[in-house]
Protein backbone atom coordinates (compact mmCIF):
# COMPACT_ATOMS: atom_id res chain seq x y z
CA UNK A 1 0.00 0.00 0.00
CA UNK A 2 2.70 2.32 0.81
CA UNK A 3 4.57 1.81 -2.68
CA UNK A 4 1.36 1.94 -4.79
CA UNK A 5 0.31 5.31 -3.09
CA UNK A 6 3.23 7.00 -4.18
CA UNK A 7 3.44 5.62 -7.52
CA UNK A 8 0.12 6.41 -7.72
CA UNK A 9 0.82 10.22 -7.23
CA UNK A 10 2.72 10.89 -10.51
CA UNK A 11 4.12 14.28 -9.80
CA UNK A 12 1.77 15.22 -7.40
CA UNK A 13 4.71 15.12 -4.90
CA UNK A 14 2.99 12.73 -2.35
CA UNK A 15 6.87 12.63 -1.82
CA UNK A 16 6.57 15.11 1.02
CA UNK A 17 3.13 14.64 3.56
CA UNK A 18 1.90 18.08 1.75
CA UNK A 19 0.78 19.01 -1.45
CA UNK A 20 3.09 21.51 -2.53
CA UNK A 21 1.74 23.73 -5.42
CA UNK A 22 -0.81 20.68 -7.32
CA UNK A 23 -4.27 20.46 -6.37
CA UNK A 24 -5.79 17.14 -5.58
CA UNK A 25 -4.24 13.60 -4.18
CA UNK A 26 -4.20 12.35 -0.78
CA UNK A 27 -2.59 14.18 1.94
CA UNK A 28 -0.49 12.12 4.16
CA UNK A 29 1.27 12.87 7.20
CA UNK A 30 1.72 16.55 9.13
CA UNK A 31 3.81 18.32 6.69
CA UNK A 32 7.07 16.31 6.81
CA UNK A 33 8.29 14.09 4.12
CA UNK A 34 6.50 10.64 3.69
CA UNK A 35 9.44 9.08 3.29
CA UNK A 36 9.87 9.92 7.73
CA UNK A 37 7.30 7.07 7.88
CA UNK A 38 7.68 5.31 4.90
CA UNK A 39 11.45 4.75 5.43
CA UNK A 40 11.11 2.47 8.69
CA UNK A 41 8.42 0.66 7.86
CA UNK A 42 9.89 -0.63 4.29
CA UNK A 43 13.25 -1.09 5.77
CA UNK A 44 11.93 -3.57 8.73
CA UNK A 45 10.33 -5.80 6.28
CA UNK A 46 12.85 -5.95 3.94
CA UNK A 47 15.14 -6.96 7.22
CA UNK A 48 12.37 -9.58 8.23
CA UNK A 49 11.48 -10.74 4.51
CA UNK A 50 13.75 -9.84 2.15
CA UNK A 51 12.33 -11.60 -0.85
CA UNK A 52 8.90 -9.09 -0.48
CA UNK A 53 10.56 -6.31 1.41
CA UNK A 54 14.10 -5.43 -1.10
CA UNK A 55 12.10 -5.38 -4.44
CA UNK A 56 9.25 -2.85 -2.98
CA UNK A 57 12.21 -0.72 -1.34
CA UNK A 58 13.25 -1.17 -4.73
CA UNK A 59 10.28 0.34 -6.16
CA UNK A 60 10.25 3.01 -3.98
CA UNK A 61 13.70 4.15 -5.21
CA UNK A 62 12.71 3.74 -8.63
CA UNK A 63 9.47 6.33 -7.72
CA UNK A 64 12.21 8.69 -6.84
CA UNK A 65 14.48 7.95 -9.67
CA UNK A 66 11.51 9.23 -12.17
CA UNK A 67 10.29 12.43 -9.48
CA UNK A 68 10.96 15.75 -11.32
CA UNK A 69 11.26 17.66 -8.62
CA UNK A 70 15.46 17.23 -7.59
CA UNK A 71 14.95 19.43 -3.86
CA UNK A 72 11.85 17.32 -2.91
CA UNK A 73 13.21 14.21 -4.21
CA UNK A 74 16.20 14.66 -2.63
CA UNK A 75 14.72 15.54 0.74
CA UNK A 76 12.53 12.79 1.08
CA UNK A 77 15.54 10.59 0.00
CA UNK A 78 17.24 11.95 2.81
CA UNK A 79 14.70 10.72 5.39
CA UNK A 80 14.90 7.48 3.85
CA UNK A 81 18.71 7.21 4.71
CA UNK A 82 18.02 7.48 8.02
CA UNK A 83 16.00 4.51 7.66
CA UNK A 84 18.37 2.31 5.48
CA UNK A 85 21.52 3.04 8.29
CA UNK A 86 19.05 1.53 10.42
CA UNK A 87 18.97 -2.07 8.82
CA UNK A 88 20.90 -4.34 11.18
CA UNK A 89 23.31 -6.14 8.51
CA UNK A 90 26.18 -3.83 7.25
CA UNK A 91 26.60 -5.19 4.02
CA UNK A 92 23.06 -4.84 2.94
CA UNK A 93 23.46 -1.13 4.66
CA UNK A 94 26.42 -0.42 2.22
CA UNK A 95 24.07 -2.53 -0.78
CA UNK A 96 21.44 0.21 -0.56
CA UNK A 97 23.46 3.11 0.32
CA UNK A 98 24.95 3.00 -3.27
CA UNK A 99 20.94 2.44 -4.85
CA UNK A 100 20.27 6.08 -2.58
CA UNK A 101 23.20 7.45 -4.12
CA UNK A 102 21.94 6.51 -7.74
CA UNK A 103 19.00 7.58 -7.39
CA UNK A 104 20.14 11.29 -6.04
CA UNK A 105 22.52 11.66 -9.10
CA UNK A 106 19.72 10.92 -11.67
CA UNK A 107 18.78 13.60 -13.77
CA UNK A 108 15.10 14.91 -12.94
CA UNK A 109 12.87 14.88 -16.23
CA UNK A 110 10.78 17.99 -14.94
CA UNK A 111 11.62 21.78 -15.47
CA UNK A 112 14.98 21.67 -17.55
CA UNK A 113 14.27 23.40 -21.06
CA UNK A 114 16.63 23.16 -23.49
CA UNK A 115 14.39 24.35 -26.60
CA UNK A 116 15.52 27.59 -27.07
CA UNK A 117 19.30 26.19 -28.71
CA UNK A 118 16.83 24.68 -31.66
CA UNK A 119 14.72 28.26 -32.14
CA UNK A 120 17.94 29.92 -31.69
CA UNK A 121 19.26 27.72 -34.78
CA UNK A 122 15.87 28.51 -36.55
CA UNK A 123 16.41 31.82 -36.05
CA UNK A 124 19.49 31.74 -37.85
CA UNK A 125 18.63 30.14 -40.87
CA UNK A 126 15.57 32.36 -41.16
CA UNK A 127 17.92 35.47 -40.85
CA UNK A 128 20.26 33.33 -43.52
CA UNK A 129 17.29 33.41 -46.18
CA UNK A 130 16.04 30.19 -45.52
CA UNK A 131 12.97 29.82 -46.38
CA UNK A 132 11.40 26.67 -44.92
CA UNK A 133 13.25 27.85 -41.40
CA UNK A 134 11.19 31.04 -41.19
CA UNK A 135 7.82 29.22 -41.91
CA UNK A 136 8.84 26.70 -39.27
CA UNK A 137 9.57 29.75 -36.64
CA UNK A 138 6.93 31.85 -37.61
CA UNK A 139 4.38 28.53 -37.34
CA UNK A 140 5.80 27.48 -33.42
CA UNK A 141 5.46 31.26 -32.80
CA UNK A 142 1.75 30.81 -33.71
CA UNK A 143 1.23 27.39 -32.24
CA UNK A 144 3.14 28.80 -28.72
CA UNK A 145 0.97 31.11 -28.42
CA UNK A 146 -2.43 29.47 -29.11
CA UNK A 147 -0.90 26.38 -26.56
CA UNK A 148 -0.06 29.13 -24.18
CA UNK A 149 -3.76 30.66 -24.12
CA UNK A 150 -5.46 27.74 -24.02
CA UNK A 151 -3.15 26.36 -19.92
CA UNK A 152 -5.55 25.61 -17.29
CA UNK A 153 -5.51 27.98 -14.73
CA UNK A 154 -4.17 25.62 -12.41
CA UNK A 155 -1.99 22.75 -12.70
CA UNK A 156 -2.95 19.46 -13.04
CA UNK A 157 -2.30 16.35 -11.51
CA UNK A 158 0.97 13.90 -13.63
CA UNK A 159 1.34 16.96 -16.32
CA UNK A 160 4.51 18.34 -14.95
CA UNK A 161 5.15 21.99 -14.82
CA UNK A 162 3.68 22.96 -18.68
CA UNK A 163 3.73 26.14 -17.42
CA UNK A 164 6.92 26.61 -16.83
CA UNK A 165 7.99 25.27 -20.41
CA UNK A 166 5.78 27.37 -22.24
CA UNK A 167 7.36 29.94 -20.48
CA UNK A 168 10.55 29.73 -21.14
CA UNK A 169 9.22 28.87 -25.40
CA UNK A 170 7.83 31.95 -25.61
CA UNK A 171 10.96 33.55 -24.26
CA UNK A 172 13.17 31.90 -26.54
CA UNK A 173 11.00 32.40 -29.82
CA UNK A 174 10.98 36.41 -28.27
CA UNK A 175 14.64 36.56 -28.16
CA UNK A 176 14.71 34.79 -32.03
CA UNK A 177 12.81 37.24 -33.49
CA UNK A 178 14.43 40.17 -31.56
CA UNK A 179 17.61 39.47 -33.85
CA UNK A 180 15.53 39.93 -36.69
CA UNK A 181 15.72 43.45 -38.67
CA UNK A 182 11.61 43.69 -38.74
CA UNK A 183 10.86 41.48 -35.65
CA UNK A 184 10.27 43.75 -33.27
CA UNK A 185 6.61 43.41 -32.82
CA UNK A 186 6.77 39.85 -32.98
CA UNK A 187 9.12 39.71 -30.19
CA UNK A 188 7.69 42.34 -28.11
CA UNK A 189 4.02 40.41 -28.56
CA UNK A 190 5.76 37.01 -27.31
CA UNK A 191 7.26 38.54 -24.64
CA UNK A 192 3.92 39.92 -23.34
CA UNK A 193 2.40 36.74 -23.75
CA UNK A 194 4.60 35.23 -21.64
CA UNK A 195 4.48 38.05 -19.29
CA UNK A 196 0.85 36.55 -18.96
CA UNK A 197 1.26 33.18 -18.45
CA UNK A 198 -0.37 31.63 -15.33
CA UNK A 199 1.96 30.63 -12.24
CA UNK A 200 2.93 26.76 -12.28
CA UNK A 201 4.82 24.83 -9.76
CA UNK A 202 6.59 27.76 -7.30
CA UNK A 203 10.05 26.13 -7.14
CA UNK A 204 10.48 25.87 -11.39
CA UNK A 205 8.16 29.06 -11.46
CA UNK A 206 10.59 31.41 -10.16
CA UNK A 207 13.77 30.83 -12.23
CA UNK A 208 11.55 30.79 -15.18
CA UNK A 209 10.18 34.39 -14.32
CA UNK A 210 14.09 35.27 -14.06
CA UNK A 211 14.75 34.29 -17.35
CA UNK A 212 11.57 36.38 -17.91
CA UNK A 213 13.10 38.96 -16.95
CA UNK A 214 16.03 39.01 -18.96
CA UNK A 215 13.86 37.72 -21.89
CA UNK A 216 12.36 41.52 -21.59
CA UNK A 217 15.32 43.19 -20.88
CA UNK A 218 16.18 42.26 -24.77
CA UNK A 219 12.86 42.12 -26.38
CA UNK A 220 11.24 45.24 -25.00
CA UNK A 221 14.41 47.61 -24.33
CA UNK A 222 13.85 50.37 -22.32
CA UNK A 223 10.32 48.57 -20.47
CA UNK A 224 11.64 48.17 -17.49
CA UNK A 225 8.34 47.78 -16.15
CA UNK A 226 8.13 44.15 -18.13
CA UNK A 227 10.97 43.52 -16.00
CA UNK A 228 10.09 44.41 -12.72
CA UNK A 229 6.87 42.51 -13.64
CA UNK A 230 8.74 38.73 -13.90
CA UNK A 231 10.93 39.83 -11.13
CA UNK A 232 8.29 40.67 -9.08
CA UNK A 233 6.81 37.48 -10.11
CA UNK A 234 9.61 35.77 -9.26
CA UNK A 235 9.78 36.74 -5.70
CA UNK A 236 6.13 35.51 -5.17
CA UNK A 237 6.54 31.66 -6.58
CA UNK A 238 9.64 31.62 -4.58
CA UNK A 239 7.84 32.66 -1.41
CA UNK A 240 5.57 30.35 -1.97
CA UNK A 241 7.56 27.09 -2.38
CA UNK A 242 6.31 24.61 0.30
CA UNK A 243 9.88 23.23 1.41
CA UNK A 244 11.13 25.49 3.56
CA UNK A 245 14.63 25.17 3.07
CA UNK A 246 13.99 25.13 -1.03
CA UNK A 247 11.95 28.26 -0.20
CA UNK A 248 14.83 30.19 1.35
CA UNK A 249 17.57 29.32 -0.81
CA UNK A 250 15.23 30.53 -4.02
CA UNK A 251 14.53 33.76 -2.41
CA UNK A 252 17.63 34.59 -1.92
CA UNK A 253 19.03 33.81 -5.45
CA UNK A 254 15.58 36.10 -6.00
CA UNK A 255 16.65 38.55 -3.68
CA UNK A 256 20.17 38.78 -5.16
CA UNK A 257 19.30 39.48 -8.48
CA UNK A 258 17.11 42.41 -7.44
CA UNK A 259 19.45 43.68 -5.25
CA UNK A 260 22.69 43.10 -7.24
CA UNK A 261 22.12 42.09 -11.04
CA UNK A 262 19.53 44.35 -11.94
CA UNK A 263 20.57 48.12 -10.96
CA UNK A 264 19.47 51.49 -11.92
CA UNK A 265 21.23 52.14 -13.84
CA UNK A 266 21.40 49.04 -16.36
CA UNK A 267 24.77 47.59 -16.44
CA UNK A 268 26.87 49.16 -18.83
CA UNK A 269 28.62 47.03 -21.47
CA UNK A 270 32.12 48.16 -19.43
CA UNK A 271 30.75 46.48 -16.21
CA UNK A 272 29.33 43.54 -17.63
CA UNK A 273 32.67 42.45 -19.57
CA UNK A 274 34.27 43.32 -16.16
CA UNK A 275 32.13 40.77 -14.03
CA UNK A 276 31.80 38.61 -16.58
CA UNK A 277 35.84 38.35 -16.67
CA UNK A 278 35.51 38.02 -12.77
CA UNK A 279 32.83 35.25 -13.16
CA UNK A 280 34.60 33.09 -15.59
CA UNK A 281 37.94 33.17 -12.99
CA UNK A 282 36.13 32.46 -9.52
CA UNK A 283 32.82 31.36 -9.52
CA UNK A 284 32.71 30.79 -5.77
CA UNK A 285 33.92 34.30 -5.16
CA UNK A 286 30.92 36.25 -2.80
CA UNK A 287 29.50 38.39 -4.67
CA UNK A 288 28.30 35.44 -7.37
CA UNK A 289 26.41 33.90 -3.54
CA UNK A 290 22.66 34.33 -3.17
CA UNK A 291 21.50 37.80 -0.48
CA UNK A 292 19.38 36.85 2.92
CA UNK A 293 17.84 39.93 4.31
CA UNK A 294 18.05 39.75 7.96
CA UNK A 295 13.93 39.93 9.02
CA UNK A 296 12.83 38.51 5.36
CA UNK A 297 9.05 38.03 6.02
CA UNK A 298 8.27 35.60 2.84
CA UNK A 299 5.53 38.12 2.56
CA UNK A 300 4.07 36.62 -0.40
CA UNK A 301 3.78 33.15 1.00
CA UNK A 302 -0.52 32.28 0.95
CA UNK A 303 -1.64 32.16 3.53
CA UNK A 304 -3.31 28.80 3.16
CA UNK A 305 -0.22 27.52 2.62
CA UNK A 306 0.03 23.75 3.84
CA UNK A 307 3.55 24.21 5.30
CA UNK A 308 3.94 27.20 7.95
CA UNK A 309 7.35 28.83 7.85
CA UNK A 310 9.22 27.29 10.96
CA UNK A 311 9.83 30.53 13.58
CA UNK A 312 13.62 30.34 12.50
CA UNK A 313 13.06 30.97 9.49
CA UNK A 314 11.28 34.51 10.48
CA UNK A 315 13.85 35.63 13.33
CA UNK A 316 17.30 34.37 12.30
CA UNK A 317 19.69 36.95 13.02
CA UNK A 318 23.06 35.06 13.27
CA UNK A 319 25.12 33.41 10.92
CA UNK A 320 24.91 30.24 13.16
CA UNK A 321 20.75 30.56 12.60
CA UNK A 322 21.50 31.00 8.99
CA UNK A 323 23.46 28.14 8.67
CA UNK A 324 20.66 26.36 9.99
CA UNK A 325 18.13 28.35 7.95
CA UNK A 326 20.35 26.89 4.76
CA UNK A 327 21.77 24.19 5.44
CA UNK A 328 24.67 25.56 4.14
CA UNK A 329 28.85 24.89 6.01
CA UNK A 330 29.31 27.45 8.84
CA UNK A 331 33.00 27.83 7.12
CA UNK A 332 30.95 28.99 3.58
CA UNK A 333 29.09 31.42 5.69
CA UNK A 334 32.40 32.83 6.66
CA UNK A 335 34.22 32.72 3.67
CA UNK A 336 31.47 34.70 1.90
CA UNK A 337 31.16 37.46 4.69
CA UNK A 338 34.84 37.70 5.81
CA UNK A 339 34.60 40.84 5.14
CA UNK A 340 32.06 42.24 7.49
CA UNK A 341 34.04 41.29 10.51
CA UNK A 342 30.95 39.02 11.93
CA UNK A 343 31.34 36.94 14.16
CA UNK A 344 29.04 33.33 14.09
CA UNK A 345 27.29 33.98 17.11
CA UNK A 346 26.95 38.01 16.06
CA UNK A 347 23.39 39.50 15.91
CA UNK A 348 22.65 41.34 13.14
CA UNK A 349 20.14 44.39 12.75
CA UNK A 350 17.20 44.09 11.09
CA UNK A 351 17.68 44.73 7.34
CA UNK A 352 20.85 43.67 6.77
CA UNK A 353 22.09 41.62 3.78
CA UNK A 354 24.11 38.28 4.43
CA UNK A 355 25.87 37.23 1.85
CA UNK A 356 24.71 33.18 1.21
CA UNK A 357 26.53 30.45 -0.04
CA UNK A 358 24.76 28.60 -2.95
CA UNK A 359 26.73 26.24 -5.67
CA UNK A 360 23.79 26.26 -7.84
CA UNK A 361 23.36 30.35 -7.74
CA UNK A 362 26.02 30.92 -10.60
CA UNK A 363 24.74 29.95 -13.83
CA UNK A 364 21.81 32.04 -13.23
CA UNK A 365 23.94 34.95 -12.74
CA UNK A 366 25.38 34.07 -16.24
CA UNK A 367 22.21 33.49 -17.81
CA UNK A 368 21.96 37.62 -16.66
CA UNK A 369 25.11 38.44 -17.78
CA UNK A 370 24.42 36.75 -21.27
CA UNK A 371 21.09 38.64 -21.65
CA UNK A 372 22.52 41.79 -20.59
CA UNK A 373 25.36 41.30 -23.45
CA UNK A 374 22.97 40.92 -26.05
CA UNK A 375 20.76 43.61 -24.68
CA UNK A 376 24.09 46.06 -25.08
CA UNK A 377 26.00 45.13 -27.87
CA UNK A 378 25.32 44.38 -31.48
CA UNK A 379 26.11 40.77 -32.33
CA UNK A 380 29.45 39.57 -33.97
CA UNK A 381 32.36 37.84 -32.78
CA UNK A 382 33.72 40.21 -29.78
CA UNK A 383 30.19 39.82 -28.19
CA UNK A 384 30.57 36.08 -29.28
CA UNK A 385 33.83 35.86 -27.20
CA UNK A 386 32.78 37.09 -24.42
CA UNK A 387 29.54 34.71 -23.81
CA UNK A 388 32.05 32.29 -24.26
CA UNK A 389 33.50 32.93 -21.07
CA UNK A 390 30.10 32.14 -19.25
CA UNK A 391 29.64 28.51 -21.03
CA UNK A 392 31.73 26.42 -18.69
CA UNK A 393 30.03 28.35 -15.08
CA UNK A 394 26.18 27.14 -16.46
CA UNK A 395 27.73 23.23 -16.69
CA UNK A 396 25.77 22.03 -13.44
CA UNK A 397 22.73 23.78 -14.56
CA UNK A 398 21.18 22.05 -17.90
CA UNK A 399 18.76 24.83 -18.78
CA UNK A 400 21.31 28.27 -17.77
CA UNK A 401 23.46 26.16 -20.22
CA UNK A 402 20.78 26.07 -23.35
CA UNK A 403 19.53 29.62 -21.98
CA UNK A 404 23.68 30.84 -22.66
CA UNK A 405 24.29 28.57 -25.69
CA UNK A 406 21.51 29.81 -27.27
CA UNK A 407 21.84 33.68 -26.70
CA UNK A 408 25.74 32.72 -27.94
CA UNK A 409 24.39 31.80 -31.31
CA UNK A 410 21.96 34.69 -31.74
CA UNK A 411 25.08 36.96 -31.02
CA UNK A 412 27.12 35.04 -33.53
CA UNK A 413 25.30 35.51 -37.10
CA UNK A 414 26.43 33.22 -40.15
CA UNK A 415 25.13 32.81 -43.30
CA UNK A 416 26.97 29.38 -43.93
CA UNK A 417 24.01 27.21 -44.53
CA UNK A 418 26.00 23.98 -44.18
CA UNK A 419 27.23 25.00 -40.99
CA UNK A 420 23.61 26.05 -39.52
CA UNK A 421 22.33 22.43 -40.71
CA UNK A 422 25.08 21.01 -38.52
CA UNK A 423 24.19 22.75 -35.86
CA UNK A 424 20.32 22.13 -36.44
CA UNK A 425 21.08 18.47 -36.39
CA UNK A 426 23.36 18.96 -33.04
CA UNK A 427 20.66 21.22 -31.07
CA UNK A 428 17.35 18.81 -32.16
CA UNK A 429 19.38 15.67 -30.67
CA UNK A 430 20.75 17.09 -27.19
CA UNK A 431 16.85 17.90 -26.74
CA UNK A 432 15.25 14.52 -27.55
CA UNK A 433 17.93 13.33 -25.70
CA UNK A 434 17.32 15.41 -22.85
CA UNK A 435 13.62 14.85 -23.09
CA UNK A 436 14.19 10.75 -22.91
CA UNK A 437 16.43 11.32 -19.85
Amino acid sequence: MIVARLAGSGDASLLAGFDPELHGGELRGDGGYLATRDGPRLVALAAATPAVGDPLLRRYLDVHRAYGYREYRNGSLWELLGAVLGHPEQGWVREWLAHLGLVVLAAPNRGEFLEGLEIAVLGLQASAGDSSAREELAARRDAAVEQAGALPPSPLRGQGDVWGVHRRRLAALAEAFSQFPAGASDAAGLAATALRVGRGFAGITAPANLTLAETASIALPGDSGSVERALAAAEEAAHNIQDTTFCARTTARVTAMRQRWWPLPPLDPVQVTAVIGRLSRDRSAPEFGAVHVIGERYEHREPSSSVVMPRQMLTADTLDQLVTVYQRPTEDFLRHNEGRGWAPDERLDHGTLVNVPDPGFPPLVAARLSAAALAGGPPGPALSALLRHLVPVTGADVTALGTVLARLLLCSPTQDVQLLAELRRLVTGAAAAASAE
